[in-house]
């Protein structure tokens, strides 16, 4: 049997998971009224799709980093705050540059969340009862990327895509405030001294690595395109020379000697890419080519 904190826990992570999916799901649905009031071109819209991944990619290690040293409740608290601001932002955004800065801020934000979310599951629930608990968050993980596209479609139906980002908003305030009072600080009993130059090699290195592989929708023969990877490499081989230098270093390299571990990453790689991929692709085939109503469509797309 677990206290109360616990279930509050497992509760406050579980359902904060589920809306950094929401939120991530939010152009899938959304995108042909975005783009119509905006007046954002394909490669405007690609970036919208986009942005998030790109803030997601460059918080998720470096925030459970910190979140392990400074406090998990702490850093999720301050996740959920700036993914308000974002969402806020989105709302209140007269064009597509905006928009997607605000997106790439959720993505930070939201990245936060998914990161201590977890760890504060992980230290509310030792032992054999962490795999149940840990099962819940990605049942909710799952939960937020299927139910997301319907409440988006359902209140841009309702009053236009920018009352999906003022719900988004007050969510995350509303997560923000029961973290603060409820969940109990929770970090690493061994701190280390935060990698600074690792947190900021990789973050910039996954961005840059997505922002090109972003670019690259509207065409392989922009020269951006190949800056922003030979962007990514660098940045990356940076990371990993100064990782091997460290003592107690942000990511231990030598994971990836172990074949268990390599194929599991693999296997999520994949599976995240799929998913993500299906669900860019279906609502504009069932939107822009078969004229379905955007309700309609994500519910197909649920199916």
């Amino acid at each position: 049997m677990h206290s109360p904190p616990d279930v509050a826990t497992l509760a406050i992570a579980s359902l904060a998971t589920a809306l950094v999916l929401i939120i991530f799901t939010i152009p899938l649905t959304t995108l042909t009224s975005t783009a119509r009031t905006l007046g954002a071109g394909p490669g405007a819209q690609a970036w919208i799709l986009s942005a998030m991944s790109v803030g997601a990619a460059a918080a998720l290690l470096g925030s459970g980093v910190i979140g392990d040293d400074f406090g998990r409740r702490r850093t999720f608290v301050a996740g959920a705050v700036v993914l308000a601001l974002a969402s806020a932002l989105g709302a209140l955004a007269p064009n597509a540059l905006l928009l997607i800065m605000a997106r790439i801020v959720q993505g930070l934000g939201g990245g936060a969340i998914l990161a201590c979310g977890l760890g504060l599951i992980g230290q509310a629930y030792p032992g054999v009862v962490l795999a149940r608990a840990t099962g819940i968050w990605a049942a909710a993980l799952g939960a937020g990327v299927a139910v997301g596209p319907i409440v988006s479609a359902a209140l841009d139906s309702l009053a236009g895509w920018r009352l999906v980002y003022w719900f988004s908003a007050l969510a995350a305030a509303v997560f923000a405030a029961v973290g603060r009072a409820l969940l109990a600080e929770a970090r690493t009993s061994n701190p280390r001294q935060i990698d600074i130059a690792g947190t900021l090699l990789l973050g910039f290195g996954m961005a840059a690595l997505l922002a090109g592989l972003t670019e690259s929708r509207t065409g392989w023969d922009q020269p951006s395109v190949y800056v922003l990877f030979i962007g990514a490499v660098l940045l990356l081989a940076g990371f990993a020379a100064v990782e091997r230098r460290l003592a107690s270093p942000m990511l231990d390299l030598s994971l990836f000697r172990r074949g268990d571990f390599v194929a599991a990453t693999i296997a999520a790689l994949a599976s995240g890419a799929g998913v993500l991929s299906i669900m860019s692709l279906i609502p504009f085939i069932l939107q822009r080519a078969m004229g379905l109503d955007i309700v309609l469509g994500s519910i197909m797309l649920l199916a």
